[in-house]
């Protein structure tokens, strides 16, 4: 009986010293969603614990545990004498494979296991069905879900077997990242494409301009005839083991028009440590006579090239795209757009001013034209007008001619058979008198020859322009005697107006003829007769037959209010007389 409760003392005081914690534990992919994972957890050879999908148990935290899950797709993980020792998420993930690139590239990569959680374990085997691989890839650096530096093992590094019946693979880590296995394999990778004119070359394959380069992109060749051009690209082998090329190895750039023509045999080669000729050209696709052999070992770079005479009637874009593929099915492509642009040429035209125009002094006037695209595109234009004030034609300048404003039409991509049109603004600051050869230079960002449009030629000149708000000026019918007869509309003035568009008025003149009797012409009123004053001068000034300055330095918009008085004198019939009054505008120079 003491016996029993000494023992029974004992168990109690086990049960007091043992805790518990919860332990979760989920699978993830590299979005984040939990994988069907079948879990497992194993205490001295039994199992305690086991659920699919995702696990949630609790463990005494002073146990050691064996944690088993396997995925349906992805290694098989096993974690021997794995413990805990407080509450604990457990949640590695699985990754698409992913290739480390470069001198230790990896090829038929396994998904990727990756768990950056701290935990407590002795060793964890990873199991895998595939054949042998001949390398272990842990990742060193993981961020941004991708790792940023991959660290190679060989298998021998590890403890691991292989079972060649059933083509499983284990091997055994102490601590965790992130690992998968693979097998060394060349990888090629295409570095650059490069386009050059080997028009008239003598050597086409290794002369010629460089037209354009880079990778996936839009390539450009502009041309106004058909050209030939050498088309290059660099492949270079990123891979751990070297590139043996035999017949089943793959390079193809695919898209070209099947109208264009190149040699096959000597046209289509491969330079690797010497040259390799021959290919096929069919249905628009280029594909080089890989059979030709030849080794690119890490890090060694072939040239694929091939040469090829362009001909189009007609601007065109071709979708293309090159593709090296190996047996050991690694690859690399591009996708990419040539655009073959066919050039044409500019004919420039001035329409306004007309030939023989006379453009006002210091006033605006338009100068215009328009240009046709003919037998090709014709890119963006450049448009400058030109005088040739010194002897040759030379573009505006603001002594000259100012240019106040541009507006163009349709002349930023200008395409075969369209017009771009043009109108200037134009200032003519040139001296009073003085004439002008004008026309205007069409040039375009493509290489086309720039063109010179036909010459019109105008003058500047001083335009005065006045407006008469009146035609008559009416004193009604005459009575011999009559003394300072005011004209009818003198309350509300004569007026006349400096048109806003006319030049400075310098001076302003007046005359007048007689007045003749409407009823017997042998009856006249001289001239000397009628007098006017202007609004604000007080003193009427007397018309003569010949000019007299009213005014000067009238400016435009400038308005003069004139009355008008006439003296009758006797001897004459009553009734109404005719006769006419004249201004004069002139400058001081005119």
């Amino acid at each position: 009986m003491e016996k029993s409760l000494i023992l029974l003392t004992i168990l109690i005081f086990l049960s007091l010293a043992t805790t518990a914690a919860d332990f979760t534990v989920e699978t993830l992919d590299s979005d984040g969603d939990r994988l069907n994972v079948e879990y497992e957890v194993v205490l001295d050879g039994e199992t305690i614990e086991s659920s699919d999908g995702s696990l949630e148990t609790e463990l005494e935290t002073a146990e050691q545990y064996k944690l088993i899950a396997e995925p349906e797709e992805g290694p098989k993980t096993t974690f021997y004498d794995f413990s805990i020792s407080e509450d604990f998420d457990f949640r590695p993930r699985i990754f698409e494979k992913e290739l480390p690139e470069g001198e230790e590239f990896l090829t038929h990569a396994d998904k990727f296991y990756f768990n950056n959680q701290s935990i407590d374990f002795d060793t964890a085997k990873l199991t895998l069905e595939r054949e042998q691989p001949d390398r272990i890839a842990q990742c060193m650096d993981f961020e941004g879900l991708e790792c940023q530096e991959w660290g190679l093992n060989s298998v021998s590094d590890f403890e691991s077997s292989y079972d060649s019946e059933n083509e499983v693979f284990s091997y055994n880590v102490s601590e965790f990242s992130g690992y998968t296995t693979g097998e060394n394999a060349a990888l090629p990778s295409l570095e650059n494409i490069q386009i050059f004119n080997v028009t008239d070359e003598e050597s086409q394959r290794t002369g010629g301009e460089l037209v354009d380069e880079g990778l996936n992109k839009t390539f450009n060749l502009n041309q106004s005839s058909s050209e030939e051009y050498r088309f290059s690209f660099e492949v270079k082998n990123q891979g751990s083991d070297d590139w043996v090329l035999t017949s089943s190895d793959s390079i193809v750039h695919e898209g070209l028009n099947q109208s264009w023509e190149l040699d096959t045999a000597e046209d289509i080669y491969y330079e690797l440590d010497e040259i390799k000729e021959g290919g096929d050209f069919s249905e628009g696709e280029v594909s080089w006579n890989t059979g030709n052999g030849g080794t690119l070992e890490p890090e060694q770079q072939l040239n694929a090239n091939y040469i090829v005479n362009i001909s189009q009637a007609s601007t065109n874009t071709f979708e293309q795209s090159f593709e090296v593929l190996t047996t050991e099915d690694t690859q690399d492509s591009d996708n990419h757009e040539l655009d073959v642009t066919v050039l044409g040429i500019i004919e420039a035209f001035v329409e306004n001013p007309i030939d023989g125009s006379v453009v006002q002094k210091n006033r605006e006037f338009n100068f215009t034209g328009f240009i046709d695209c003919i037998g090709g595109d014709c890119g963006t234009l450049d448009l400058e007008p030109r005088s040739n004030d010194s002897g040759q034609q030379e573009s505006f300048n603001e002594d000259i001619f100012e240019v106040t404003e541009m507006r163009t039409d349709n002349c930023d991509d200008l395409k075969q058979d369209e017009r771009c049109e043009i109108d200037w603004s134009v200032n003519a600051t040139g001296e009073d008198g003085s004439t002008h050869l004008l026309d205007f230079e069409a040039s375009s960002n493509y290489d086309i020859e720039s063109q010179s449009s036909n010459r019109t030629q105008i003058t500047v000149e001083e335009i005065l322009l006045l407006d008469m708000g009146w035609n008559v000026i009416d004193f009604g019918l005459l009575d011999p005697g009559d003394s300072e007869r005011p004209a009818q509309d003198n309350e509300q003035g004569y007026n006349l107006t400096v048109d806003e568009e006319s030049n400075t008025v310098d001076h302003l003149w007046i005359k007048g003829s007689d007045l003749i009797s409407e009823e017997e012409s042998r009856y006249s009123i001289g001239i000397g007769n009628m007098s006017y004053s202007i609004e604000g001068n007080n003193e009427p000034e007397t018309i003569g037959s010949s000019f007299t300055r009213v005014d000067e330095d009238l400016d435009p918009g400038e308005i003069l209010s004139f009355n008008y008085w006439l003296d009758v004198p006797q001897g004459i019939i009553r009734g109404a007389y005719t006769g006419s009054i004249t201004f004069k505008a002139n400058t001081t120079e005119g």
